[in-house]
């Protein structure tokens, strides 16, 4: 995204809003815009991870984790609760789970995403998700348990149960 013009624009803002600044704090505010930059296309990447996979969109996931989105596949992104309303951290392969995206949850886990990873808001985990989803997530439930890297006792922060407790 910071093509030459863009390293242009960025050391004319410095120059020009930041008189005095040398050299060194000048190329250590561009690193740190790049920085910035790439911090943010890393976020985007992972929402539109969590998109497609809320969505079943395997096509798209695929699109997405050919074309560099394999290096966000086991980070978090920030979501709304429809329950609660509140903010939590979650990844794609747990929305996937919740809303029982079986194709797109099979894909995630073929593309190395975790099935222990926890979302960061109390410590639910993929398999806790499908343990809670009724008759809709047994096929869910079934593909994680059949995972030689389950960890079935993993508990949630919150009430300290695991997905079957």
């Amino acid at each position: 995204m910071w093509g030459p013009l863009g390293l242009v624009a960025a050391r004319l803002v410095a120059v020009e809003f930041m008189p005095g600044l040398n050299a060194e704090a000048e190329d250590h505010a561009l690193v740190s815009a790049r920085e910035g930059e790439n911090n943010l296309q890393a976020r985007m990447a992972t929402l539109e991870l969590c998109v497609a996979a809320q969505e079943g969109d395997c096509g798209k996931l695929r699109e997405l984790l050919d074309g560099g989105g394999a290096s966000v596949v086991n980070e978090r992104t920030e979501a709304t609760n429809e329950e609660t309303g509140d903010e939590v951290k979650t990844t794609a392969l747990i929305q996937a789970v919740i809303c029982g995206q079986h194709a797109a949850v099979e894909l995630l886990l073929e593309r190395k995403a975790s099935p222990n990873l926890a979302d960061s808001d109390d410590g639910t985990t993929p398999l806790m998700c499908a343990a809670s989803g009724g008759r809709r997530g047994l096929r869910i439930l079934q593909t994680l348990l059949d995972r030689k890297d389950i960890a079935i006792n993993d508990t949630e922060l919150e009430h300290d149960a695991t997905a079957f407790h």
